[in-house]
């Protein structure tokens, strides 16, 4: 058995929630300095997202490849947790160093869009959010006096959102196949999240890692789980706009969309799926319901 456990995915797949499982409520005795010493301070909620946000100290992250290839300095209980997509390189570098190490765990969305959902909400981080969501490369293809994000105008944010955020639907399949020919395990970000401690408990059970404390390994989940209903929610909210867009419904019925990026997957969807663009420019004010959306077809 080894006591090195390699957990990959996207950010906010449950990865966090994974190595607090591991770290304190099996049977393997780890670093006691790591931080938080509670628990159940290894989250918190947050006001802004009401979702839950890992407040603890992961013990090895590693989101470059260089930190990737670097040798493990001891024998002691380990956790890896490694982010894919990593910046800067080709997932297929990523999942070749990652077979050195398996079997791995491979966490990843059947649905994009959760994936997209689950990012945005499971982090404070400034230069992954403004990686990912607020993109500055090309801005001055939509406004040439601009030079970051913020710069433009709420609809050009959309429509380049829109077409950004377009790779996450393109490699998703191909990211969960590199896993596995790489002898990684793959489980879903949905299972993750809603049976969550079935999924759990077959992980534990895949790396062989016995549970010292039962009641801490239900409790710690429950906490967790419990904050994920804001979360689920929004993605049931862009699944209505999904299902009533496609079969033209809810004419009049407002389906909350609470964020920006929202909004583009809405738009993506009309594009990609429907083939249907927007009249956007000075659309700033996405429209309520499908009816008024339905105003602003080309």
């Amino acid at each position: 058995m080894t006591n090195q456990f390699w957990i990959t995915g996207t950010i906010g797949s449950g990865q966090q929630l994974l190595e607090a499982l591991i770290r304190y409520t099996s049977t393997l005795e780890f670093n006691k300095e790591l931080i938080p010493v509670n628990p159940m301070h290894c989250f918190h909620m947050s006001g802004e997202t009401q979702t839950m946000i890992p407040t603890m100290e992961i013990q090895d992250g590693r989101d470059t490849l260089e930190l990737l290839k670097a040798d493990i300095p001891d024998t002691n209980p380990r956790v890896v947790t490694v982010q894919v997509p990593m910046e800067h390189t080709k997932s297929d570098m990523v999942f070749s160093e990652l077979g050195k190490h398996s079997p791995f765990v491979y966490i990843s969305a059947v649905d994009p869009i959760f994936d997209i959902i689950t990012i945005q909400t499971s982090t404070k981080d400034p230069k992954t959010l403004s990686r990912i969501f607020s993109p500055s490369q090309h801005v001055k293809q939509w406004d040439q006096n601009a030079t970051v994000f913020a710069d433009l105008e709420r609809w050009q944010q959309r429509e380049y959102l829109s077409g950004y955020i377009d790779y996450f639907f393109v490699d998703a399949d191909k990211w969960q196949q590199m896993a596995l020919n790489a002898g990684g395990v793959l489980y879903t970000t949905e299972h993750i999240f809603r049976l969550t401690e079935r999924i759990c408990r077959a992980i534990f059970n895949h790396l062989e890692i016995e549970i010292r404390d039962e009641a801490l390994f239900t409790s710690l989940i429950a906490f967790w789980k419990t904050y994920q209903n804001r979360l689920l929610d929004d993605y049931e909210s862009i699944l209505h706009w999904k299902r009533a867009l496609g079969k033209e419904l809810f004419f009049d019925t407002q389906i909350p969309l609470r964020s920006l990026l929202y909004e583009a997957i809405i738009q993506r969807h009309l594009r990609k799926d429907l083939g249907i663009e927007l009249r956007c420019a000075g659309l700033n004010a996405f429209p309520k319901t499908v009816r008024e959306l339905q105003e602003y077809y080309e």
